[in-house]
């Protein structure tokens, strides 16, 4: 009796715990101590005690019967206590105890009762088949799964539920275990079956249970069309009767359905039914697949109806019927093709196929094609099927084991079909000679070019093949872009010469297109060879052919292809497709070439030239060494359209360009031909016996400038003229200081000098009157004569310093003259300015000295801007001088700067780059662009983001010129691409790179150097042959800037070094990173899947200081905390913009829950995409924040945070959270910062960031934030001192973000709470939010009992608190709507959005609490007792529809209270008060403290006003309250 009194004093004890888990764990605790007791249904029994008069269950303990313990007048304590014992009796195992508390008047124990698994089948049974039963337990029966679903049980069911709720009959009719019972509710013609055709769509539950106890049944009712295939149930068929299933599908055609997702991966689309059963088939049961191909070839099967998918491309891939050559797919080969398809293309990994056991299994299909079908269409289908290895010579065993497998299939189809396949049929008929077979094609393109022409010869060791094959074997098989298999091209070629050179005479069917044949093969052969050396063999093997006959047209194509060969060769775009040449030129082709008669001196001159040998000494060699091939190529081409008289057409190329054998005579040229070529000595000779001797002038008069006489010549001694009076006349100084007394000159250049200077004295009069026209045009007189100088330079020296003189003395009109038509008519030559510098620089000091300085500063501007263009375009050229360059920057350049001191340095040197010479050069002018751009010492504000500026500008500077040293941006093509250490494939490989890499190097032939020197990349694959690396055309920005001259990363690390200016702490705080984020898709190129990060400029130590300094400037107050606190929580989005860039790993889930596949596969493939494409960029708490998703008034109702949300990892900017940690003290910004910290949290997670949560919330007083939500908004002067940013309209609540942020995370919300429940006004969190009401009624019931008791009653007469003020916040009846089960509390809040909030306008009813928000059965009696006296006081609809739900409290009680009173009509209710209204009360004011005013405003405002009316509304709420 001790054990009895025991067990239920601690049973007593345990349902005084308020808390829900804490009770459970400790009642199933009770349970397993009372499992052995041999009397367990009586202890049960005697746990609850029984009134004094009733001794039943005391007397029960001494004896063998069970007592009822249900009452009809059971009280809802009644109903706590017996839902305690229920489950005390389920840890106990006492299977059968929840039998007698069936008929309990408490549905809440019913339930419990019938679902959670203590009842007998038997019991289940009796109660469910009973007349006494409710419908109501007999439907939760229904789903009971120890509900035995025998024929008595189903048609009570159906009866009952069958015809209005199919889909809950469904559920027992799952568990039947008779088959011909489940037919006679899915036979044909009845309801359920008719219901399944039309259900069987979605995901039906039972399926896969039912497959599995009836596979063969599920298989007939798909047969039946009544269900169609799903992979969920499929495969538990296939694990009983596969065969059942294959032949289903394959043999009789019921292919609807589909399969499972693509990958199994949920967000991906089913796949084909078919090609996945047979997908499956072939990996796990080949040998029924064999029986499955037995069947079809035998015949057996249906009409296949349905279309099927296999490989293929375009926007319908793989729909509909097979290709033509796979045949009918009703046919047996047509099917038994289509599940060799399907073979073929698996890829699976599960129980992987490799590619040998697909060709056996494939051969094993052939074998069992019976004789008969064994014929040529048959192998062509086949052959078709197998695996193609054209570009993997490597795979050197799955080739031999495919060669292998095709010839056995040629020796079973004959010797006859054979040869139609490999070489088509034989006979006169022209058509059969016209295209290669199919079956060559085929078996061919299966192969890499050099083992499918060494299967051709074999061929043709059995067979001769027509002119088809052979061109197809040759243009099509052999062709390459890179000239790699052009040696099998001539093999082939040399073979269809053999084979034309052997025929027999009977069999020549025309001798005489034996010629025209081998033409038109070599034809083939030159448009597709890219090796010269090829292309010169074969030629000379068709002249042979030939009998050493040529048609001048054909010889004339083999120059031009050899012309265009040599040209791409020596091309850096071209040059790794074009092999080298290493055979001698064809001098012999010459003896072809016979010039007419009237052919064109200069032709007969080339041919000589052509004719005059290749040795060191001769002409030609001479000329080739020097010049190349190409000379040799375009001179033939030359004299061969001169003998063909073609010379003329404008198709023809131009003459060669002769001028590299000035000084040689036709005579030189015909002893080379004909003897030897002379000596040295003797070309010297003969050149200068060539020359005429100069006459002079002897004996004529040379008279001084101003026209003295200086005397007679009388001899020319070279760089002077010798006169009779004893002196000399220099010759370059004539016309400047001497003269010819007949008035001509020496030369046409000496004489158009003279012009200047015979008639400048008279001009410059005309500048010297008075008339101001005169004097104009005066000057552009004296400016045209100089112009027309042959030495514009000498004129100008004397010109320009007259002008200077005459410019001080002009007005402005004569200035602006003088300006305009040296500068902007551009009388004096852009190439004359660097000389006469300074006189430049004197017009414009002059121009700068007037009052009027301003008129000439358009023009001035203009022109320094055109000569620092000019200078930047010729930056480092070459002066003429041998390894002389231009020294930059020139003084032109400067002084171009000094007078236009605002020039756009970086848009002028894009505008120009292309112009400059060399890749040296570039990068100087480009270090100086920017070094005077953005100095280090400049008057900028903000010099660091003019630098951004400056390389943004310049980011499309590329080099354009031909240096060869040049370094380009190159990209990988494919992976495994090999580094070599030297220029040899046989040399070491020194690493591999994977696809779409990016590199830097320097082309040398067909290989690229890298910039680094580590080691050399073919251009070209020795495996495949294809192109292995590609020039990136792709603009990397200021990233390719930045890697390429080193003096940029210099440059910013220098700027950063000095002391930031106030202008730029911004930008190298924020800006700079924002800059780089959203520019990143800007510095790569290729895929976005290989796509990097680069983030190189904020890496930098020097950065990192300015950093950590502007840190310091913050927290020591330098920087205003306002301020401070708004860039650090913008950097912070920086750095989680750089981080979801750069890492996988960035993401903190805010619950334990796993996460969705869909979102670790958009992470997954975002790699590389630009940051405003990230779909995850935005975190859900982030636009929570951001839009006030909070505030009420706004949205009309509270939205709460998403279920899973996430967050980022703190450890992304520590440093910023503990300078932001520090600017919570307490003064005028704290506000400010409080908001800044909302921003912060909606982004970071971790302890230092809860910690500075907890830290704002600890600061915050719940009660005056409550408070100031309530009237805030009347007063606007307060409202700006308390919401974001100063929002006259904004909301002031900050506590809720805060707390809700603050209990985001799953893993530390409890403790938080806890912390919170310590605090006087831990009550007042209820209503800020939903976190910390929803802990408490799912989790901390006793907490939540603990606010109710402190909670204040407003009907009770109490002073108002915040929280009675509806519409301001969440209200106290929302704490029962926090349910976890589905679909939730969320959906409820949602229903709670109310129309019509207008004012005047009467607010509609919310809409019924949804399932799973109200779990109040969690709660003690005691807290639902606090809650139906704090929460439920007025007749509102939210309040009615839950007080039937109160099941341990007395809520029926006060439902039939409300009953009472009807009809009552609202007391002081105002019809037209609007809770989303907010009148201004008063506009400004002023105050001292801001704590004082909003209390004193608070108890100013009006009591809140609740709803007491019992209308017709009210008892219709109730009334189907109590219904449901």
């Amino acid at each position: 009796m001790a054990t009895h009194e025991d067990a239920r004093t601690r049973f007593l004890e345990v349902l005084k715990e308020l808390n829900f888990s804490k009770r459970c764990h400790e009642l199933a605790q009770l349970g397993k101590q009372i499992k052995d007791a041999d009397n367990l249904e009586a202890i049960l029994d005697y746990l609850i005690p029984v009134p004094a008069a009733d001794t039943t269950a005391l007397d029960a303990l001494q004896g063998d019967s069970l007592v009822p313990v249900s009452s009809t007048d059971a009280t809802p304590q009644d109903a706590f206590q017996e839902k305690a014992r229920l489950i005390v009796a389920k840890a106990a195992g006492c299977v059968g105890y929840a039998k007698k508390l069936l008929d309990h008047p408490s549905k809440t124990v019913v339930f419990s009762a019938a679902r959670e698994g203590l009842l007998q089948p038997t019991d289940a049974r009796a109660a469910f088949l009973s007349e006494n039963s409710s419908r109501k337990l007999k439907k939760f029966l229904m789903k009971y799964e120890s509900l035995q679903a025998d024929e008595a049980v189903l048609q009570h069911a159906w009866q009952l539920f069958g015809e209005k709720d199919k889909d809950l009959f469904w559920v027992p009719l799952t568990r039947v275990e008779d088959p011909s019972l489940l037919l006679r509710y899915l036979g044909e013609g009845q309801q359920m079956r008719e219901w399944l055709t039309h259900g069987n769509i979605d995901k039906v539950p039972g399926f896969p249970q039912l497959a599995h106890r009836f596979p063969a049944l599920m298989v007939n009712l798909v047969r039946e069309g009544v269900l169609l295939w799903r992979w969920y149930w499929v495969k538990e068929v296939l694990e009983k009767d596969p065969m059942d299933v294959l032949v289903a599908v394959i043999v009789e055609g019921h292919e609807q359905g589909s399969g499972p997702k693509a990958g199994y991966v949920p967000c991906n689309k089913n796949q084909d039914l078919y090609t996945t059963l047979v997908n499956w088939g072939w990996r796990k049961q080949p040998h029924m697949m064999l029986e499955v191909v037995k069947l079809l070839l035998s015949g057996k099967g249906g009409v296949v109806a349905s279309t099927y998918r296999i490989r293929g491309k375009g926007k319908n891939k793989g729909k509909g019927k097979s290709p033509h050559r796979m045949g009918d797919v009703n046919t047996p080969i047509g099917r038994v093709s289509r599940l060799a398809s399907v073979l073929m293309n698996s890829s699976s990994t599960r129980c992987y196929l490799t590619t040998n056991k697909k060709i056996d299994l494939l051969m094993q299909i052939w074998a069992q094609v019976p004789a008969s079908l064994k014929v040529g269409s048959t192998a062509l289908v086949f052959v078709e099927l197998m695996p193609s290895f054209k570009s993997q010579d490597h795979r050197g065993r799955e080739i031999n084991n495919l060669i292998s497998a095709v010839w056995v299939m040629l020796n079973d189809v004959g010797r006859s079909e054979r040869q139609d396949l490999l070489v088509g049929p034989r006979g006169t008929h022209k058509k059969a000679n016209d295209a290669c077979p199919d079956f060559l094609k085929t078996f061919s393109d299966k192969l890499p070019a050099p083992t499918a022409a060494a299967q051709f010869f074999k061929i043709l060791a059995e067979f001769d093949a027509h002119m088809a094959a052979f061109k197809y074997m040759q243009s099509d098989v052999c062709r390459t872009s890179n000239g790699r298999h052009d040696a099998l091209m001539q093999d082939v070629f040399k073979r269809f010469l053999q084979m034309s050179a052997g025929e027999d005479e009977d069999e020549k069917a025309g001798e005489e297109e034996a010629p025209i044949k081998a033409a038109e093969m070599f034809e083939a052969l030159l448009q597709d060879a890219r090796s010269r050396d090829v292309i010169q063999t074969s030629f000379d093997m068709l002249i042979r052919h030939l009998d050493g006959h040529c048609e001048l047209g054909l010889l004339h194509a083999v120059v031009r292809r050899m012309m265009k060969l040599e040209r791409e060769s020596r091309s850096k775009v071209t040059m790794h497709l074009t092999p080298e040449a290493a055979l001698a030129l064809p001098t012999a082709w010459l003896s072809f070439l016979s010039l007419p008669e009237k052919a064109p001196p200069h032709t007969q001159f080339l041919l000589l030239v052509l004719r005059s040998g290749l040795g060191e000494q001769e002409l030609l060699g001479k000329s080739v060494a020097n010049y190349g091939s190409c000379f040799f190529w375009e001179s033939l081409d030359h004299v061969l359209c001169a003998s063909q008289q073609k010379l003329m057409h404008e198709s023809q190329a131009k003459p060669p360009d002769l001028r590299m054998l000035a000084g040689i005579n036709v005579k030189f040229v015909e002893d080379a031909v004909t003897n030897a070529l002379p000596s040295s000595d003797e070309i010297a000779t003969e050149k200068q016996a060539g020359q005429s001797v100069s006459t002079g002038r002897v004996g004529s008069t040379i008279l001084g400038i101003d026209c003295s006489v200086w005397g007679v010549v009388v001899a020319d001694e070279g760089k002077v003229w010798k006169l009779a009076s004893g002196r000399i006349a220099k010759k370059k100084t004539e016309g400047q200081s001497w003269k010819w007394a007949d008035g001509s000159c020496t030369t046409a250049s000496q004489d158009r000098t003279c012009i200047y200077f015979a008639g400048v004295a008279d001009v410059k009069k005309k500048t010297m009157v008075k008339d101001a026209a005169q004097r104009l045009s005066g000057y552009a007189d004296l400016m045209c004569l100089a112009n027309m100088a042959k030495d514009q330079s000498k004129a100008f020296d004397d010109l320009l310093p007259f002008l200077i003189v005459r410019f001080q003395a002009e007005q402005e009109s004569g200035r602006i003259h003088i300006l305009d038509e040296l500068f902007l008519n551009e009388q004096l030559p852009e190439k004359l300015w660097d000389a006469n510098l300074d006189h430049i620089r004197s017009l414009w000091k002059l121009s700068s000295k007037g009052r009027e300085k301003d008129v000439y500063a358009h023009l001035w501007t203009k022109l320094g801007t055109r000569i620092v263009e000019i200078a930047l375009a010729n930056w480092g050229a070459d002066t003429g001088g041998k390894e002389q360059l231009l020294a930059c920057p020139t003084k032109a350049c400067l002084f171009g700067l000094e007078i236009a001191p605002d020039i756009d340095l970086p848009c002028m040197l894009v505008k120009c780059h292309c112009k400059i010479a060399s890749r040296k050069a570039l990068e100087d002018a480009l270090c100086w662009v920017i070094e005077t751009a953005v100095p280090l010492s400049g008057n900028s504000s903000c010099s660091l983001q003019d630098f951004w500026g400056a390389l943004h500008t310049m980011s499309g500077i590329k080099f354009c010129g031909e240096d060869p040293n040049a370094v380009a941006s190159w990209k990988t093509k494919h992976s495994q691409v090999k580094v070599y250490k030297e220029q040899a494939y046989a040399s070491e490989v020194l690493t591999s790179l994977p696809a779409e890499s990016v590199l830097q190097g320097i082309q040398r032939g067909s290989w690229v150097e890298l910039e680094d020197k580590s080691g050399f990349i073919p251009m070209v694959s020795e495996r495949t042959g294809l192109p292995s690396v590609e020039l990136d055309g792709g603009s990397t920005a200021e990233k390719g800037l930045w890697e390429t001259v080193d003096f940029i990363g210099e440059w910013w690390k220098k700027l950063l070094a000095q002391s930031i200016k106030q202008q730029a702490v911004e930008f190298v705080f924020v800006g700079v990173l924002e800059l780089l984020a959203d520019r990143q898709h800007h510095y790569f190129s290729g895929s976005y899947r290989t796509r990097g990060r680069w983030w190189v400029p904020i890496e930098c130590a020097e950065y990192k200081t300015a950093v950590a300094n502007i840190l310091r400037n913050i927290e020591s107050g330098e920087i205003p905390a306002k301020e401070g606190a708004s860039m650090l929580v913008r950097r912070i989005h920086a750095l989680r913009d750089i981080a979801i860039m750069s890492s996988q790993d960035w993401k903190v889930r805010t619950s334990k829950r796993r996460g969705r596949v869909e979102d670790e596969m958009l992470l997954e493939n975002s790699n590389g995409f630009p940051l405003e494409e990230l779909e995850f960029r935005t975190f859900p708490a982030e636009h929570w924040v951001r839009h006030q998703m909070c505030d009420m008034t706004q949205h009309q109702r509270y939205e709460p945070l998403k279920a899973h949300t996430y967050r980022m990892r703190e450890s992304v900017a520590e440093q910023e959270l503990k300078t932001l940690a520090k600017l919570l003290a307490p003064g005028s910004s704290r506000r400010d910062v409080l908001w800044q910290v909302v921003e912060a949290a909606a982004v970071l997670s971790g302890p230092l960031m809860l910690q500075i949560l907890q830290d704002c919330i600890a600061g915050l007083d719940a009660r005056l934030e409550g408070m100031a939500r309530v009237i805030s908004r009347h007063y606007p002067y307060l409202n700006i001192a308390l919401t974001k940013g100063g929002q006259q309209q904004g909301s002031s609540d900050v506590l809720t973000p805060l707390l809700e942020l603050c209990l985001l995370d799953d893993s530390t919300r409890d403790i938080v709470v806890q912390k919170i429940m310590n605090r006087n006004d831990c009550e007042c969190f209820l209503f800020f939010g939903t976190s910390f009401a929803r802990h408490l009624a799912g989790v901390r019931q006793e907490w939540l009992h603990h606010c109710l008791l402190k909670l204040k009653c407003c009907a009770n007469d109490d002073k108002p608190e915040f929280y009675h003020y509806p519409g301001r916040g969440p209200m106290l009846i929302q704490v029962a709507l926090y349910g976890k089960a589905v679909p939730g509390w969320r959906n409820a809040l949602g229903k709670g959005v109310r129309k019509g909030m207008g004012k005047g306008v009467r607010k509609e009813a919310l809409q019924p609490a949804r399932a799973g928000a109200v779990q109040m059965y969690l709660w003690h009696p005691d807290t639902q007792a606090a809650f139906l006296d704090k929460g439920m006081t007025s007749t509102a609809t939210e309040e009615l529809e839950l007080l039937p739900l109160m099941c341990f409290a007395n809520g029926i009680a006060r439902t039939s209270e409300l009953l009472a009173q009807y009809p009552k009509t609202q007391m002081s209710m105002d019809q037209s008060f609007d809770r989303s209204a907010w009148e201004v009360i008063q506009e400004a004011g002023s105050y001292t403290d801001i704590i004082s005013e909003l209390r004193r405003r608070f108890e100013e405002h009006p009591e809140p006003i609740f709803s007491d009316k019992v209308e017709d509304q009210e008892v219709e709420t109730l009334l189907a309250a109590l219904g449901r």
